[in-house]
């Protein structure tokens, strides 16, 4: 779904050099100070997908680069303390263990089905992944680095937004679209939706005493993060700002707090009554701007009571596209019921049956067409370890948790691509470390260098 952002960045290509050239030396020059800073600069590249301009300039991976230098400078870290340490609470291991069950069940099984250049791409992208959630797990262990990178992640979806406004107004103002969903640098526009989800939850996290200064400029965040998901106009994405906005109402009413979500209420109730007129003129552009019509198809954006005929690539065709969709998958498991029919061989199957060549838009369900009957009790084991964590969880930060894992298993019910992308790996590892942080039951790994060996 290339549009504004993309083409901004092609068409502004002197622009985009001099990012990219900016990109490849700050790593570079953040080897020589705090670990932290890399750390920070990672995070704002997960979060905002900083990869994609890098490539555009120079074809090559930009995680590779971040990467190496975190590595490296880890490894400057043990040799001068002397030590690695890792510690862990006791259900993150069982929880985790279990998750890469999955995975090495669908590379193991995916063997008998064998799809060469999909099985290297997946085999790659889970080997990065990893790579991601071990070494957040293994810095996030204290509430100073879990500030830093909740920081860090807020300056990332910043950026995520302004790359938003930029594709808004470069797609409508100067390349003629319309009827368009903005998804910024991350190209996807569920994916985008998602990610500004679990930003607007981590925005929630307290890991110190808030001034009242912060506290205002949270809200304002939170209200642009929740902008910035209108724009995508991804149907998951607005349920499940939805479920982030009533849970956590419900949160607050039941903490000392009560008065937090009356205010906000009040505020909001009296800001659309004050500004209603704006309000109304803004919905009237906004609607020919970007795709509403997949949401709410009017016949204009302003009355309810008059429907609109809905053409072939309108929203009932696209859900009766998905139901195929998930009811084709149903069918490819059930064919292929023992071992699956191996990863990257979906599609054809897929596109064997309907004519349609797309994936099951499920995540549990791609898993069991890719991997067989074997899968079902790798999930049902992940669900019985995550349910576990949640009730041996701290009370006081039981309510996040939930609130991730809810988030997520929405989101996995109409991405198949969930495990693939680094963002989550990432939230994986915040929800492991935030869990060790406030545990009780810590399991510590130690490794200690002999003095020979460094000298």
């Amino acid at each position: 779904m290339l549009t504004g952002e993309y083409e901004f960045l092609i068409d502004n290509i002197f622009i985009t050099n001099i990012i990219a050239i900016i990109l490849l030396l700050v790593p570079l020059i953040l080897l020589f100070f705090d670990i932290r800073w890399l750390y920070g600069l990672y995070t704002i590249s997960i979060i905002a997908n900083l990869p994609l301009i890098f490539f555009i300039r120079f074809n090559f991976s930009y995680e590779i680069i971040i990467g190496f230098a975190l590595l490296l400078k880890i490894i400057i870290n043990m040799f001068k303390k002397k030590s690695f340490k890792f510690i862990t609470a006791q259900d993150n291991i069982f929880l985790f263990l279990s998750l890469f069950l999955i995975i090495a069940l669908n590379l193991v099984l995916s063997l008998l089905n064998f799809n060469y250049t999909q099985y290297i791409i997946r085999l790659i992208v889970y080997f990065v992944n990893i790579f991601v959630f071990v070494v957040f797990v293994y810095y996030i262990d204290n509430l100073k680095t879990l500030n830093t990178i909740k920081s860090a992640v807020m300056i990332g979806a910043v950026i995520l937004l302004f790359s938003m406004i930029i594709e808004l107004i470069y797609g409508y103002y100067y390349l003629g679209m319309s009827n368009m969903r903005i998804s910024g640098l991350l190209l996807d526009p569920n994916v985008c939706a998602f990610a500004l989800n679990l930003c607007l939850v981590i925005s929630f996290v307290e890991t110190n005493n808030i001034s009242f200064a912060k506290s205002i400029g949270y809200i304002v965040l939170r209200l642009l993060f929740v902008f910035g998901v209108f724009l995508t106009v991804s149907r998951a994405g607005y349920i499940e700002t939805a479920i982030i906005m009533i849970y956590m109402f419900f949160h607050y009413l039941r903490k000392e707090a009560k008065w937090i979500p009356f205010t906000i209420v009040t505020v909001f109730t009296f800001t659309i009554i004050i500004f209603y007129s704006f309000i109304l003129k803004f919905w009237l552009n906004v609607y020919s701007i970007i795709d509403l019509k997949r949401i709410l198809p009017l016949e204009n954006g302003l009355s309810p009571g008059i429907q609109a005929p809905l053409s072939p690539s309108e929203p009932s065709s696209i859900q009766n596209e998905r139901i195929i969709l998930l009811i084709t998958t149903g069918r490819i498991f059930i064919h292929n019921f023992w071992t699956g029919v191996g990863i990257g061989n979906v599609i054809p199957h897929m596109s064997a049956y309907t004519g349609i060549g797309l994936n099951s838009h499920n995540m549990i369900l791609q898993l069991l067409a890719e991997s067989g009957i074997i899968m079902v009790f790798a999930i049902i084991l992940f669900g019985y370890f995550l349910i576990r964590l949640l009730v041996n969880a701290n009370a006081d930060i039981r309510w996040l948790l939930i609130l991730l894992s809810l988030i997520i298993g929405f989101e996995s019910l109409f991405n198949h691509n969930l495990l693939n992308i680094n963002i989550i790996w990432f939230i994986f590892a915040f929800l492991a470390a935030i869990n060790t942080i406030y545990s009780k039951h810590h399991k510590k790994f130690s490794l200690f260098f002999p003095r020979a060996l460094i000298n």
